[in-house]
């Protein structure tokens, strides 16, 4: 379903509830591809919450959680300036944790790192000044979560690392819509040329999530073309974010409002 507005009389703006645009065979492959992307593993104690930037604002409040529920003495936030005059993603981070009840000495905070697999070197250095690492919990945008384990098995596989999104709670599963769509078709484009490159480690991809590529693929083409009449999805807006020749950051202006 999707929102739609509309002016009231008395000048207010009214929100009514329209039909997705995705279809039925699209909402079933979307779900085979949260399913492998959006990795959910059991949480085991350890040296620290691990959080990596993205403007996410349900990163830090998972983390938080976490931390209040003793998991880890200490939260990691990782993540340079999202643009030019911006504070670092860790410090926003960083005062939000804060405001959400980790005391400030628990709070570790790495600035410069531009991508995910800054995050993991610079931020391990960052924690290492602090104590030993041997095991971490990692809390990503949910759609990056596969990405970050792939990572640190390329540069830290001696780490023990388990996954933790930054969901609405355990197990939650965002609806697809066509943006959304986009997100998930961007990110494993990363995962295989991530791989190619070295940056992060091989990811198998399951013959089911193949199948259900290729129809997330067509409708996405679909939307694109034609979108329809009336509806809010702006085609320009529907474009797969692209997998570049480095390392990207993750993007922020693209996940704020997701979740």
């Amino acid at each position: 379903m999707g929102a739609t507005e509309g002016a009231a009389a008395d000048g207010s703006v009214r929100r009514a509830w329209a039909p997705s645009p995705v279809s039925r065979e699209a909402r079933r492959a979307f779900r085979t591809v949260w399913a492998h992307l959006v990795v959910e593993d059991p949480v085991e104690a350890g040296d620290a919450v691990f959080c990596f930037g993205s403007r996410h604002h349900r990163v830090p409040e998972r983390a938080a959680a976490l931390h209040a529920a003793g998991v880890a003495p200490l939260v990691l936030v990782t993540g340079g300036p999202a643009a030019a005059g911006e504070p670092p993603e860790s410090t926003v981070f960083a005062h939000r944790l804060v405001e959400l009840g980790v005391p400030a000495a628990r709070v570790v905070e790495e600035p410069a790192a531009r991508h995910t697999g800054e995050n993991v070197e610079l931020g391990l250095a960052a924690l290492r000044r602090h104590q030993e690492v041997r095991r971490l919990v990692l809390v990503s945008w949910p759609l990056a979560a596969r990405r970050t384990l792939a990572t640190f098995a390329r540069q830290h596989p001696e780490i023990e690392v388990c996954s933790a999104p930054a969901l609405r709670r355990a197990g939650w599963r965002w609806c697809p819509t066509p943006r959304r769509i986009g997100l998930a078709l961007g990110e494993l484009d990363r995962l295989e040329r991530y791989a190619v490159h070295g940056w992060i480690a091989p990811v198998d991809r399951p013959a089911a999530v193949a199948e259900a590529v290729e129809v997330l693929r067509g409708e996405h083409a679909r939307l694109a073309a034609a979108p329809p009449a009336g509806s809010a999805h702006d085609p320009a807006r529907l474009r797969i974010p692209p997998a570049g020749a480095g390392p990207e950051a993750q993007e922020p202006a693209l996940l704020v409002a997701e979740g």
